[in-house]
């Protein structure tokens, strides 16, 4: 059966049983679905009326009045769907069964704590949630967490001014938001701007001085700067605080291979890898170690491994980040046109390359 076909079944029903509040429901979202919002609305108003206690009927009228870009409309919706149903457990099948709406999910504090900005890859919906913080900022220009939000969704697109514009209005209201500064670092380390973004991991660290992620992602930025001793010091606080933290191991194990203490750096990749065997880089890092130690078919093994580790990510999420990186130590045969790495969006990068 056809839309149009469902939308006229639901309208003969409709004429039957005129106080029938999920009729107009089911017709409103097949007006969404043909693009006709303004009869969406229509049906969803005629619900609400008929039921005003139903939080998902606001939900898909908020949704409607996405379309439109009627982002003070669709806030209260949302706003009117949690007061109704503040365990959100509707909300929250809503949204991992209708991903297309998912944009919604990032206009509380709430859901956000649920669901990470970085799961959304539809630019359509990046574009609506810059749309919805520059809305919330003109409402409350010190609302800091919309700079954070807005900043993310920049980075997403590779807005990188934008974004960091953002990140820096953020810190400005909130010196603390450690979320800002996290992203920050990892926007600055992308643009390999090592002084800023280990400015910004001390900031963090003193925040919170038992976030073994930290260290380990102070630890990567002093090895892309060539300190591996301060490397090494950071890697060894991250593990203080957890023992099995694959990337600390990682981290270490390639410092200690700069550094020349191979028994220590095969010791630490191998503990990395028994940790997360999934990491490409590590069994390269491994292969190179290998190749030092003249062990030439555990070299080739485990080159081989990361090679195949590194393709099945991309063919799976589309992610080049492994590649990438096995091209730039030497794994992978360099390309004509290096091998972009696509990885760089607003997460705690946690000293993952």
């Amino acid at each position: 059966m056809t839309n149009k076909e469902r939308i006229e079944s639901l309208s003969a029903q409709i004429a039957r049983e005129p106080h029938s509040a999920d009729a107009y429901v089911e017709r409103g979202n097949l007006y969404v679905d043909c693009g006709d919002i303004g009869k969406a609305i229509d049906d969803f108003n005629k619900a609400i009326a008929r039921n005003p206690n139903k939080a998902m009927y606001y939900v898909w009228r908020a949704g409607a009045y996405a379309q439109l870009n009627a982002w003070g409309d669709a806030r209260n919706d949302i706003m009117r769907a949690f007061s109704i149903s503040p365990e959100w457990a509707d909300l929250i099948r809503y949204k991992i069964n209708n991903d297309k709406f998912s944009i919604w999910y990032y206009m509380t504090e709430d859901f956000l704590s649920y669901f990470q900005l970085d799961n959304l890859r539809n630019k359509l919906n990046i574009n609506a949630t810059i749309a919805f913080y520059t809305y919330e900022i003109n409402i409350d220009p010190k609302n800091a967490k919309a700079y954070v939000k807005r900043a993310n969704a920049h980075a997403l697109l590779g807005l990188i001014k934008e974004a960091l514009n953002d990140y820096a209005k953020a810190i400005e209201l909130d010196p603390e938001d450690g979320e800002a500064l996290a992203n920050r670092a990892r926007l600055y380390h992308s643009l390999q701007k090592r002084a800023e973004a280990l400015a910004d991991l001390k900031a963090l660290n003193a925040l919170d001085p038992l976030d073994d992620g930290v260290y380990v992602d102070l630890a990567f930025n002093y090895y892309w700067l060539k300190d591996y001793a301060q490397a090494i010091a950071n890697c060894d606080k991250a593990l203080a605080i957890n023992s099995k933290y694959a990337n600390a191991y990682y981290n270490r194990g390639r410092s200690y291979r700069e550094l020349g203490n191979f028994r220590q750096a095969l010791s630490d990749l191998n503990k990395a890898i028994r940790l997360d065997a999934e990491k490409a880089a590590a069994y390269g890092e491994r292969s190179k170690l290998y190749e030092k130690l003249e062990r030439r078919e555990k070299a080739i093994a485990d080159a081989n491994k990361a090679i195949k580790l590194a393709n099945e990510s991309y063919e799976k999420y589309g992610d080049n980040s492994e590649r990438a990186y096995l091209e730039k130590i030497g794994i992978i045969a360099p390309h004509k046109q290096p091998i972009a790495d696509n990885s760089q969006t607003p997460n705690n990068f946690r000293g993952a390359k």
